[in-house]
């Protein structure tokens, strides 16, 4: 990877001390061959192209706007019209879309001042030479196009701290104003001796100690809850989010026989049964009384967990397995907690099932902010890709096989095989946190739920 950079803050106007001679070389003058730490921020973001990535920089003399050269070796043959195919598809749709950008214009640097986009690929100059060595050249505003994806790091800092910004519970989506502002909430509510709003993991150590029961009865199998089950329970609830009416959601609904009673939730009424008898056993060990939501929420990200631990031990012995796991396990997500559950069931007919076809799947995942790529990853069964899905009843094919009505979903299967495939399966484990994340978030929380929570805890201890 080399790196055409404009000048930066630390270079010298004319030449001075540094402790790095070359950037002590005037700035305006000359281009100067300095480090790169895009690549190691790179292995740090993708762990499995660690020590497969280096690069230098080229400092320039122009106050903005820099370009990437990147050449990789691919392991298939390809040509330079795929990679751009490949390219201008991912600055379209799916999880990329807005931070990468595609163009095949003849333009300069001063062409990209102010594009929001991270990079923007030049497909003219793409380059393919003897089928598997790869040229990709990308221009980013190294100032503003930063600057978007600090703000959306922002948004992500501040909803995990639990500021009360405004926030489009269905997409996800925080405008720039918005993330700016949950900056600052998060910021004061770090800092405030009394925040204003509960926490939103409960009080010291609350969490752990609700997770530790809930996953002790996984561990042990006394639970009982297949994963394809109890991520069925939560799509199920979650996707009846309408948008129109502000209703639905993951608020519990689905513990009623009204809605265990409808085809797409056949045997379902077991595990919500199942949970029932685990709240009433939280209570007896941690004193809290658990909504049936936060229930099913916690139980289903740790059996997801205990699932993909599983998994990834059956290329050791059980000896080593929590060596394996807490080295290169993907462990479960921290969810917020203090969901109030909903008084009645909802309206039938929300729920996409075995007459749905593969867009209605998408459309209704797109409607709580479910990527297609994360559709997808709910579509196979937490271990063996050929057995059952959360999805339908006819198993992983059966979603397969749906899903890919929509060609929107072939590139994504593609990934979902190639990952899972691998030794840790990183892609599709994260991918299936996320979604779940994002399910569990279509909820209504309630301050005074996690109130009630941290004093029950604080009396039981007493």
């Amino acid at each position: 990877m080399t790196t055409t950079h404009s000048y930066t803050g630390d270079q010298m106007i004319l030449d001075g001390r540094h402790s790095d001679l070359r950037r002590a070389r005037a700035g305006a003058v000359n281009i100067v061959p300095t480090s790169t730490g895009a690549a190691k921020a790179v292995a740090l973001v993708l762990p499995a192209l660690k020590g497969k990535l280096n690069g230098i920089a080229l400092r320039v003399p122009t106050p903005n706007v820099s370009i990437v050269d990147l050449v990789v070796k691919t392991s298939k043959q390809t040509t330079k019209e795929d990679v751009n195919a490949a390219l201008k598809k991912a600055a379209e749709s799916g999880p990329t879309a807005g931070i990468l950008g595609f163009t095949e214009e003849p333009l300069v640097s001063s062409d990209f001042k102010q594009t929001n986009v991270s990079n923007t690929v030049d497909g003219a100059l793409t380059m393919v030479m003897g089928g598997d060595m790869v040229k990709v050249v990308m221009w980013y505003d190294n100032e503003w196009g930063y600057s978007q994806r600090v703000v959306d790091l922002t948004a992500i800092v501040a909803s995990k701290l639990g500021a009360s910004v405004a926030m489009a519970a269905t997409t996800g989506q925080w405008s720039r104003r918005q993330a700016l502002l949950g900056s600052a909430a998060a910021l004061g509510l770090a800092s405030a001796p009394s925040p204003a709003i509960a926490f939103p993991f409960g009080g010291p150590d609350l969490y752990d100690k609700l997770t530790a029961v809930i996953t002790q009865k996984v561990a042990d199998g006394s639970l009982g809850i297949s994963f394809e089950d109890i991520v069925r329970l939560v799509y199920h609830d979650s996707i009846s989010y309408n948008r129109e009416t502000n209703t639905g959601g993951c608020n519990g609904s689905i513990r009623f026989p009204e809605e265990l009673a409808r085809p797409e939730n056949e045997g379902l009424a077991p595990v919500v049964a199942r949970l029932q008898t685990l709240q009433d056993e939280v209570k007896a060990a941690t004193g809290v009384g658990l909504t049936f939501t936060d229930t099913m929420v916690l139980a289903a990200s740790a059996i997801a967990g205990y699932t993909f631990k599983v998994q990834l031990c059956t290329h050791t012995n059980p000896e080593e397995c929590d060596l394996l796991y807490n080295g290169y396990g993907n462990k479960p997500r921290k969810l917020r907690i203090g969901r109030r559950d909903v008084p009645k069931p909802e309206p039938e007919g929300r729920v996409p099932w075995t007459n749905s076809s593969g867009t209605d799947f998408i459309m209704a995942g797109a409607n709580i902010g479910i990527t297609i790529p994360e559709t997808v990853a709910l579509s196979p069964s937490g271990r063996d890709p050929g057995t059952a899905s959360p999805l339908l009843p006819g198993g992983s094919a059966q979603a397969r096989e749906v899903l890919l009505q929509d060609a929107r979903a072939v590139n994504a299967f593609k990934d979902l095989d190639r990952t899972r495939a691998t030794t840790t399966r990183t892609n599709y484990e994260i991918k299936f946190f996320d979604v779940l994340e994002k399910m569990t978030k279509v909820s209504i929380f309630d301050d005074s739920v996690l109130k009630r929570y941290e004093e029950e805890a604080k009396a039981f201890s007493a």
